[in-house]
Order: C-alpha cells, then sequence, then structure tokens
C-alpha cells in the first residue's frame, strides 16, 4: 500500500476507531443475545425454538430496509446515516434489556415479541451502517489521493482488525455473562442480568457522538438531490428499482455481490451460533469454564484473517481486476468450504451419546474447521469489499451498492430459519442435533454460489459484419 496523503490518513484512522468502537457492542450483543434469549425461554420444547423466529425476522427486516437505507445515504449523506444507524442500534439494545422484566414461563411469548421488536430496530440501523461508513471511507481516500488507483484491501482489512479486537473484549464480556447466569432466573435475578445490555448502548451513544463530531463531510460534496422522489413511498419505490436494475449491472459488480452476501450468510450464522454450539458440546463434556476462552481462541484467526488479505494483494495492481476476481473465488471457495466441514463435525459431536472428549481426532478437526471457518471469511471482507468498491464508478450510487452485500445473504438465512422452524414442529430436537445445519447450509449454498458467478466465462463472438446487397 503507498503512503496516503494526510487527507487520507485522518480518514481512514477515523474510520478505524468507528469500527472497533462498533466491534465491541457488537461483540458483546453477538455472544450473549442468543443465549439470553434461550434462558428466558427455559420451557421451549427445543434448543432453538426461541431463536430462529428472532433470526427469521432479522433478516427479513434488513432485507428491505436496505435498498431504502442505502439510497438514503448516496441522498442525504453518509455522516447523518451513521449516526442515524447508531442511535437505532442503542434503541435495540435498551429493549432487548426490557425483556428480562418479563415472567418467560408465563409470558415466553411476550419476551419474543420484545426481541423481535428489537430486532427490527436492530436491522434498520445495521442497514443505515452496512453501505455509508465504508462508503464514506472510499470516497475520502479516493479524494484525498486524486485516484482511484488505491489499493483499499489494507484499509478494510485493518478495520477488520480493529473491529476483531472490539469484538473479542465484548465477546469475553457477553460470554462472562453466560457462563455466570443460572438456568433458571427469579424476576429480581433477570433484572440484573441486563448489565450487558446497558454496557453495548452506552458505547453505541458514544460511537455516535464520535461520529457526528469527526466524520468530515467532503468539501466538493454534491448537495442532496432534491429531485429524487422523497414521499416515504416513493423514495422505497425508487430504491428497489435500483435493485431490479442490478441484473443489468457489471459482471464484476454481480460477482462482488454474490460473494459478499454469500460471506455475509456464513458470518451471521458464525456470530450467532458460535457461542450456542460451544456450550452444547461443552455442556455434555462438563467444563463450560471455556466458554470463558471462545472469544479469545478465536482472536487469532479473525486477526491473521485479514492480514493474509493484506499479505495475499501486497504488489498486485488495483486495475488488474482479474487477479483480485481470482482471489475472490478462491478465498470465497476455501471459507464455503470450511463453514460446510464445520457443520459436519458439529453433527458429529453434537450426537456423541457421552462426552465428544471421547472422540479426539472428530473434536480436533471440529476445531480446525471452526478457526478456518473464521479465519478465511475475516479474510475475504477486505479482498471483497476493495473489488467491489473498485468497480463503483459513481459515487451517487456507491452506499446503496455497497449495501446490496448483505440483503441475498440474509434472505438466505432466514430462508434456513424458517426450514428448521417447520422441521422442528415435525420432529423434536431438544439437544439441538439440528444446531449444525446453521453452519452446513450456508456453506455449501456460497461455495454454489461462489463457483458459479466467478467461473471464467468465455468471450461473446463478435458478428461479423454484414455485407450490403
Amino acid at each position: 500500500m503507498r503512503v496516503l496523503t494526510p487527507a487520507s490518513r485522518i480518514s481512514v484512522n477515523v474510520y478505524w476507531l468507528i469500527t472497533g468502537l462498533f466491534g465491541l457492542a457488537y461483540g458483546i450483543y453477538g455472544y450473549y443475545a442468543f443465549v439470553y434469549l434461550q434462558r428466558l425461554n427455559p420451557t421451549a420444547a427445543s434448543l432453538l425454538d426461541p431463536l430462529l423466529p428472532v433470526l427469521a425476522a432479522t433478516m427479513v427486516f434488513e432485507l428491505i430496509a436496505e435498498p431504502v437505507t442505502g439510497r438514503f445515504a448516496d441522498v442525504f449523506g453518509r455522516r447523518i446515516s451513521v449516526v442515524i444507524a447508531f442511535l437505532l442500534i442503542a434503541t435495540s439494545f435498551l429493549i432487548y434489556a426490557s425483556a428480562s422484566f418479563s415472567s418467560a414461563e408465563q409470558e415466553a411469548g411476550l419476551v419474543q415479541a420484545i426481541a423481535i421488536g428489537a430486532e427490527l430496530v436492530l436491522a434498520i440501523g445495521l442497514a443505515f451502517h452496512s453501505g455509508s461508513l465504508d462508503a464514506w471511507v472510499v470516497e475520502r481516500v479516493y479524494e484525498g489521493e486524486g485516484s482511484r488507483d488505491v489499493c483499499m484491501e489494507p484499509v478494510f482489512a485493518r478495520a477488520g482488525q480493529f473491529f476483531t479486537a472490539g469484538l473479542t473484549i465484548g465477546g469475553v464480556i457477553g460470554s462472562f455473562a453466560v457462563a455466570q447466569t443460572p438456568e433458571s432466573m427469579s424476576a429480581s435475578q433477570r433484572i440484573v442480568w441486563i448489565w450487558p445490555w446497558l454496557i453495548s448502548a452506552a458505547i453505541m451513544l458514544l460511537t455516535m457522538l464520535i461520529s457526528a463530531a469527526v466524520m468530515y463531510v467532503r468539501p466538493n460534496l454534491r448537495a442532496p438531490d432534491w429531485s429524487t422522489p422523497t414521499s416515504p413511498i416513493a423514495f422505497a419505490t425508487d430504491a428497489f428499482d435500483r435493485v431490479l436494475k442490478l441484473a443489468r449491472a457489471p459482471t464484476r459488480l454481480q460477482q462482488a455481490i454474490v460473494v459478499m452476501s454469500s460471506m455475509y450468510a456464513i458470518g451471521i450464522m458464525f456470530i450467532y451460533f458460535s457461542t450456542l454450539l460451544a456450550e452444547q458440546i461443552l455442556k455434555q463434556s462438563g467444563h463450560p469454564g471455556w466458554l470463558y476462552a471462545l472469544p479469545g481462541l478465536l482472536l487469532a484467526p479473525r486477526l491473521a484473517g485479514p492480514q493474509a488479505a493484506i499479505l495475499l494483494t501486497r504488489g498486485t495492481d488495483p486495475g488488474d481486476q482479474a487477479a483480485h476476481a481470482r482471489m475472490l473465488r478462491n478465498v470465497g471457495v476455501l471459507a464455503s468450504v470450511s463453514a460446510v466441514a464445520l457443520g459436519y463435525f458439529a453433527s458429529r459431536l453434537l450426537s456423541v451419546a457421552s462426552s465428544p472428549l471421547e472422540e479426539p481426532w472428530t473434536l480436533g478437526m471440529g476445531c480446525l474447521a471452526f478457526v478456518s471457518t473464521s479465519f478465511f471469511h475475516h479474510m475475504s471482507k477486505p479482498i471483497t469489499s476493495a473489488y467491489l468498491n473498485y468497480n463503483i464508478e459513481d459515487d451517487a450510487d456507491r452506499a446503496f451498492v455497497n449495501s446490496m452485500g448483505t440483503p441475498a445473504g440474509g434472505l438466505l438465512v432466514a430462508v434456513i430459519a424458517v426450514g428448521l422452524m417447520v422441521a422442528n414442529r415435525a420432529v423434536n430436537n431438544p439437544q439441538a442435533q439440528d444446531l449444525y445445519l446453521v453452519f452446513a447450509v450456508p456453506g455449501l449454498a456460497a461455495f454454489v454460489a461462489t463457483l458459479l458467478v466467478t467461473r471464467p466465462r468465455p468471450a461473446r463472438p463478435v458478428a461479423a459484419p454484414q455485407r450490403p446487397l
């Protein structure tokens, strides 16, 4: 990566700071939320019963919100979008905390309704965040360097490492709460159990204030495009019309969006269900204290993945998009295969009658697949983001196109969640033997999608000019 100008470095440092703080709050949420819901519904017939409707609702909400919020950021600005995002995320955490005041044995439906309401607010907040912050830093760097010929992989990779640092600290906080909380709680105990939500909300509000203060607006930023429909219905219609137009987008944009969506599905399942998977396996082996170590064990692959992306792309010309497409395909395939392998070994470990420690080879391979999935998933993000943004030619569409890297993956997650809900109604799985599917199915889908969209395509034959009659 060439040395950036001072203006670009300031923008990049701001981007890293905001990303790290976001990771800190999201780490607490990601490691805590689903175990929290499961513990608030101790009478659920299946481990996944209280979780799958919430997950499906979240993904549907995000699917609907992403095009509109991405278009909002392009029309009205990146900074206001980021500020709204963090305010909504903080609000969602506070709504989650309110679920502790319900009596789960008598009001399990209320707990689930509160969680779905929190996820609606969270999904809209994440949608505001997903495209706007990346679009802001890319535009700031391109403007500061006076060129698009900039290798952005190190910028995104370092952001991933800052996010990982925050995610790990937050994960330790969340896993500590999980390991310390009794299976059955009185109403007073539930009130005490809201402290992770309060910490997460406070971090998000602090991040919101920092973003509002330090996200510099480009001096030559164009005025809002007031010709764009501004009534809510017309604005949403315009946004979804742009989604349909992506079918005619350049192939490289479509490749990046599909691979990014596939990796998003793997990442969502991993961050939501990894703690539950570890808890189920450790519960069988009688060593729940290892839950404390889970975020720390994932620290190495989450730091090494982005670093590997930097090394892999070092010396590669940003304009050599064929080379970047090959990297996109290879890393996507490796992440997909690792997720499928994780699902396979998880199914083996969850079906062990006694302790998984009695099958050390299976346990060892499962741990290797667990680490590899995290490594390749985090390696793919910088490569995919840089490839996507290089191929966006118009800043007026940058936040919208960046937002499109999640809806398809979210739709896949929603379909899987609904499928598991239907299956659990027919066959009771109280010991969560079907938990492996949340890793294997996205991995398989990502494998097929990545190979299909990134396969080399023969050049179209050029028709010979016809001679005049």
